[in-house]
């Protein structure tokens, strides 16, 4: 839809909005105001005779003669469609591009060429400048996936723990000195989670100019992470599923304050949980 306003020169401009682009009119020029799009950028420049950047505006101009051949190009390359819907967030799809879920059992598959970048503070991953057989391919591996996690959280709520190392795993955003920030896919503190943290055990690797994130968490989750991370799927012996219930928070509590008192490896951490498990599961 247009909609008319006056510039401060008196000048009339009119503006359409089209899916995640604002195409604006005067009577001299037409801006295009939209989203970085690779795609959008290589196809304006070769069939337009007249487009420039305008940096100041951060858009693209072009003479008001090319109008039509604009707003066909933003139709192919911004007016995106909501294709599926994940925890609560609406993923979207174009012409040349993909929103799906930040999992790597999901973004590993993308090709190199791909221009990702993250929206909804960092839960979806947004592919640009891709081919029509590279968006379907990504977009088939993302509903399985979605399909699979979602099937997965009819299940309930379950405990994991595993090993953390690096410095960007799914499940930690970034790492600085003795302090981790942590994120889930729960925007609204009101609805089930995904997944939330029980406890994450950081045992000291590296120097302090230069830390090494190792450490375990555990997690209390709707989902199997090893469907969420591509290196939890690779080693699903180094993950282990619990039952959430309160004997077994206790247990997890206990193990993390002896791994932290011992240094315990996670082999060590793993079978003090299963010692503990087994003995409040013998008759008394």
């Amino acid at each position: 839809m247009a909609e008319a306003s006056i510039s401060q020169s008196g000048r009339k401009r009119f503006q359409e909005r089209i899916g995640e682009a604002v195409i604006e009119i005067t009577d001299d020029d037409v801006y295009v105001i939209a989203p970085y799009s690779k795609g959008f950028i290589n196809a304006i420049k070769n069939s337009s005779r007249t487009r420039r950047w305008d940096a100041l505006k951060k858009a693209w101009v072009v003479d008001r003669s090319e109008l039509d051949l604009v707003r066909n190009l933003v139709k192919k390359f911004f007016n995106m469609a909501i294709y599926r819907s994940f925890a609560g967030i609406n993923l979207l799809e174009g012409e040349d591009s993909i929103d799906v879920p930040n999992f790597t059992t999901i973004t590993s598959i993308a090709p190199d060429t791909a221009e990702p970048s993250l929206v909804h503070e960092g839960l979806v991953c947004r592919y640009t400048g891709l081919t029509r057989f590279e968006k379907e391919v990504i977009k088939k591996r993302a509903i399985e996936v979605m399909n699979a996690v979602e099937k997965d959280m009819e299940r309930g709520e379950r405990i994991y723990v595993f090993e953390v190392f690096g410095t960007n795993t799914l499940f930690v955003k970034y790492y600085h000195r003795d302090y981790e920030y942590l994120r889930g896919w729960c925007p609204d503190p009101t609805q089930p989670c995904l997944f939330a943290i029980l406890k994450f055990l950081r045992n000291r690797r590296g120097s302090r100019r230069h830390p090494y994130l190792y450490g375990y968490l555990a997690i209390v989750s709707r989902a199997d992470p090893k469907l969420m991370l591509k290196r939890l799927a690779e080693t699903p012996d180094r993950v282990i599923e619990l039952p959430a219930t309160p004997e077994m928070y206790e247990i997890v509590d206990k193990a993390f304050k002896e791994a932290d008192k011992n240094d315990m490896r996670f082999e060590d951490l793993v079978n003090y949980i299963k010692t503990s498990l087994d003995a409040i599961k013998k008759p008394q």
